[in-house]
């Protein structure tokens, strides 16, 4: 079992409150997302319900059995990209994190239990904890003039005025054991198939085994499930001098042959290690062993969700009032099963949240003439600022440098292109914005990647103050993270909370990439305002 401790419940402790904009069902890695994001669209009066005692979801961690964490849910980091996105997200520190050889990244001497408790979660989230959520009422008339009702097997009761996002376990919707009154549709939780598994932790006398191994089925994968099993001291403060630790984990059609018994588990996983490293049946003994087998945590039924024949199309929107998110909701591009995918799911919830609330409220744009407009309505009918001639482009944002091109022909229009990374000469900045009227800024815009190399990125920078210094990397895409590919389109857009704002905000967009024509073209730029209500 975990030893996750449950972090003090603040913001609950001073209000009983049962009326919200926004309820959340789980504190795991979507739903800790989703209350993050939309705190930084100026949405707070949010609840998290959470069915367990404990913070993160499958993010649980030990800390008693050897003198390190331990993650008991997920463990690795798919690659650099996601690691500065925590680091920005963290205010620039460094993270504790190593890249052992055979294996991707992961957590030293830290987990992502630490660093969602430490970076994400806020004074001002209100968790109530050991809130098992058993019904969520979205008809038109439900009562409280409320948008739905959710109810915990506890009795209490909860309003959303907005909308509820569900970041239950793919397997939690599929046997029913939340009742959406209406039913939700069959294609919305039968998309992928539910993988049971488990995770295991057992010391060694002697170190047997190679850096990472795959020893149950042979493979480490295919469409049905997977298995990984590799050397733990590489989350230990120093390696060398911890004990020989096997780290692994087994999902999907591999465990249905493992028994639900600890001591068989341990059994038939060391046979397993015997025979793939040709070793004498009955000279392998574990000195002692952690199992965290998820098949048996009543509140999520097992490891993660399998993959899918359709296109991930991300935190799904049900009647404008409930949003299903989390690893098996992973947006286009992202895979399924990993806490990345369920982070941006939930980003995505409440991206598509505001993008509601807005529909319902004026919000304020940058217009052509480069002053403020008021519109209502969606964000999706905004005007376009780049797609203008050259001379509109100049009268708004300030063209740095000659690798910056204002009239460049896009199939769509007009774009920009910015080139290579000549400092100021490849980036190109916004007129100062006064923000103190409104309390949040949306800027949205779409961007096509053109012979970037390993390394390369373009940053997207904000400055506050009476000019345009200090600047802070508000997103950072990287030729090699992965997800931003070469020579398509991405649409993108950042909300930051401007409440507390009292200078001129500035934007810049920057290229840093080798001088050798490579090329950022940006359109259809947008920078809209929500305002106080």
């Amino acid at each position: 079992q975990g030893t996750t401790q449950q972090p003090q419940n603040r913001k609950a402790a001073a209000s009983n409150s049962k009326h919200h904009d926004v309820i959340i069902v789980g504190a795991g890695a979507a739903g800790l997302g989703a209350a993050h994001r939309l705190a930084l669209s100026g949405v707070t009066n949010v609840v998290i319900l959470e069915a367990t005692s404990n913070l993160g979801g499958r993010m649980q961690v030990n800390k008693g059995f050897v003198s390190y964490p331990l993650d008991l849910g997920p463990s690795y980091l798919p690659g650099r990209w996601f690691i500065r996105e925590l680091e920005r997200l963290a205010g620039g520190v460094t993270l504790p994190i190593t890249n052992p050889p055979g294996a991707s990244f992961v957590w030293q001497d830290y987990s992502y239990n630490d660093y969602f408790t430490d970076h994400i979660l806020s004074n001002d989230m209100d968790i109530r904890y050991n809130c098992v959520v058993v019904s969520v009422d979205y008809r038109s008339n439900v009562e409280n003039g409320a948008a739905s009702r959710v109810e915990c097997a506890n009795g209490q009761v909860f309003w959303a005025a907005s909308h509820v996002i569900v970041t239950a376990s793919l397997k939690i919707l599929q046997d029913g054991d939340i009742n959406f009154v209406p039913p939700l549709e069959n294609s919305l939780i039968n998309h992928r198939d539910w993988w049971p598994g488990l995770k295991i932790f057992m010391e060694f006398p002697n170190k047997f085994y190679n850096n990472a191994f795959c020893p149950v089925a042979g493979s480490c994968y295919n469409n049905v499930g997977e298995e990984l099993f590799w050397d733990g001291s590489v989350s230990a403060p120093n390696p060398d001098r911890v004990s020989n630790l096997v780290v692994g984990y087994v999902s999907g059609d591999r465990v249905q042959g493992i028994s639900t018994q600890p001591n068989q588990v341990r059994n038939q996983l060391t046979r397993a290690f015997e025979q793939h490293f040709n070793l004498a049946s009955g000279s392998l003994q574990a000195n002692r062993y952690l199992l965290q087998d998820w098949r048996a945590q009543f509140f999520v039924k097992g490891l993660y969700a399998g993959p899918s024949d359709r296109a991930n199309f991300g935190a799904a929107m049900v009647d404008d009032k409930v949003v299903l998110a989390g690893e098996a909701y992973p947006i286009l591009g992202e895979e399924w099963g990993w806490v990345y995918s369920a982070f941006h799911s939930g980003f995505d919830a409440a991206d598509q949240i505001f993008d509601s609330m807005v529909r319902q409220k004026p919000w304020v744009g940058l217009g052509s003439n480069g002053g403020l407009e008021t519109f209502e309505g969606d964000w999706s009918s905004r005007p376009s600022l780049w797609n203008l001639p050259s001379q509109g482009f100049d009268a708004t944002w300030v063209r740095a440098g000659v690798d910056t091109d204002a009239s460049l022909y896009c199939p769509n229009g007009n774009c920009i292109r910015l080139q290579d990374d000549s400092l100021s000469q490849s980036s190109l900045f916004s007129d100062p914005i006064d923000v103190t009227l409104f309390t949040s800024v949306r800027l949205s815009y779409d961007f096509y990647m053109h012979q970037f190399e390993t390394g390369e990125a373009f940053f997207v920078e904000m400055s506050l103050g009476a000019s345009s210094s200090g600047w802070q990397i508000l997103e950072a895409h990287y030729h090699d993270d992965g997800l931003i590919l070469d020579n398509a389109q991405h649409d993108k857009h950042i909300v930051i909370d401007t409440r507390t704002m009292t200078g001129p905000l500035f934007f810049r967009f920057r290229s840093h990439a080798s001088v050798n024509a490579d090329r950022i073209y940006l359109d259809n730029i947008f920078v809209g305002f929500l305002m106080e209500s």
